[in-house]
């Protein structure tokens, strides 16, 4: 699934580029085609895609010749913050990965006002994407950047870890999660890896416990908050932040959550230090790459109520791709020559 999403963004987003006519030559400097036709794309990604990009470009090379990807990587907190100086200081790649909605100063809904991303309104893989989700992948009704699609969240874990803590099944209620935490830290184990450094991660286990809590009570708890009948401190809110709370007390975190990096939340996991993460599921590949074993890593719904059936698993829109709309066209240059 994970190569499927990477393949069609290759695709879709070098399609968009050429559309947008960005391009640099291949031997550095000016923006656009080389003379002879080709074209290198500039490209910023998250590190743990490298792999996959790499594996990828290559195969989109077989389709297109003439196209070139000169890629960089780099973790998700010091990337954002690069990429938005770019961006205004006007050399940012021609391509790079942002994120849906609005909570980042890389979020789509961030960038659309400054016109530092291209509007690729016109590009005909839009049609396809439900109308419940277009709005997040863009602003004023039009479309500034691709993304792979929906992923869920629950927890990662190493079987290794609970079969060593004597767990002999994964969780499948609150009191059950505890219940393993708690033989986890007995046998010496991080029971959950938090990597909250990386501003993202802080909102995993709220997202992944408010579906199961907060919003069965009442279902329209996000409007009722709108229009001011309910708050976060006299809603099921309450609940899912005492229960984040309660892990953290009784110990259940690695020793400063707030100064760890997503990157080493994974490492933890993969190498069997800690034996939980609440993540997306599609950072489950790169931990199973990263551990010794990869039979050892595994995947359950995150059991956030008592009653072990009816669980809401939450499910966020990936991070994607954007184009830099400070780049002149590819005709501009060649008509220039």
């Amino acid at each position: 699934m994970k190569s499927w999403s990477v393949v069609f963004c290759v695709a879709a987003v070098a399609a968009t580029a050429s559309a947008c006519g960005s391009g640099t030559q291949d031997s550095g400097g000016a923006s656009g085609a080389t003379t002879d036709g080709n074209v290198t794309l500039t490209l910023t990604a998250i590190t743990d895609a490298k792999p996959a990009w790499e594996e990828l470009f290559a195969q989109y090379k077989k389709v297109e010749p003439n196209v070139t990807f000169k890629a960089s990587f780099s973790p998700t907190d010091q990337l954002q913050t690069a990429l938005r100086a770019q961006l205004g200081g006007g050399n940012a790649p021609d391509l790079f990965v942002n994120w849906p909605g609005n909570g980042s100063a890389m979020a789509v809904q961030q960038l659309a006002p400054s016109g530092l991303v291209a509007d690729i309104s016109d590009q005909a893989w839009i049609k396809a994407v439900p109308d419940g989700i277009k709005p997040l992948l863009g602003a004023g009704g039009k479309t500034y950047m691709w993304s792979p699609g929906v992923t869920p969240i629950g927890i990662i874990y190493s079987k290794k870890a609970f079969e060593e803590a004597g767990i002999a099944a994964t969780p499948k209620t609150w009191t059950e999660l505890l219940a393993a935490a708690r033989k986890l830290k007995a046998a010496g184990k991080i029971p959950f890896a938090v990597g909250n450094q990386t501003p993202w991660i802080t909102q995993l286990i709220p997202y992944a416990i408010a579906p199961s809590t907060a919003f069965a009570e009442d279902p329209n708890l996000a409007q009722d908050m709108l229009d001011g009948k309910k708050t976060f401190s006299n809603s099921g809110w309450r609940t899912v932040y005492e229960r984040y709370l309660e892990l953290e007390k009784k110990g259940y975190f690695n020793p400063s959550p707030n100064g760890t990096t997503f990157e080493q939340q994974q490492a933890m996991v993969a190498q069997g230090k800690a034996a939980m993460a609440v993540q997306v599921s599609a950072v489950a590949p790169p931990i199973t790459d990263a551990a010794k074993n990869s039979k050892d890593i595994g995947l359950f719904p995150f059991p956030a109520n008592d009653a072990g059936t009816d669980l809401k698993i939450p499910a966020g829109l990936g991070a994607g791709y954007g184009v830099s709309a400070n780049r002149p066209t590819i005709a501009e240059i060649a008509g220039s020559r």
